[in-house]
């Protein structure tokens, strides 16, 4: 997030002095947070100790919704740490 500050600063700074854009507009920027799908096993690798959401077509243990903190990736399966949110 603090990142994300700072690149938005930076870039408005910049964007003011060349004012590419002749209307108003707001500057956003934002990182793939959470919302990013994990679809290759790149994905998953940098994703290692931070949190996720899993959704599953199958119910585990009555639940087809995770959250949590990736805690390992082997090519095949996933360890989370679950949140519980209740």
């Amino acid at each position: 997030i603090e990142d994300c500050g700072l690149v938005s600063e930076r870039l408005s700074e910049k964007l003011d002095d060349v004012d590419p854009i002749p209307h108003n507009y707001f500057l956003e920027v934002s990182s793939p947070g959470a919302e990013r799908p994990l679809k290759k096993q790149k994905d998953f690798e940098r994703a290692i100790g931070k949190n996720i959401f899993i959704k599953t077509y199958e119910p585990i243990d009555g639940e087809k919704s995770f959250e949590g903190t990736l805690l390992e990736f082997d090519g095949q399966f996933v360890k989370i740490e679950i949140k519980i949110k209740t």
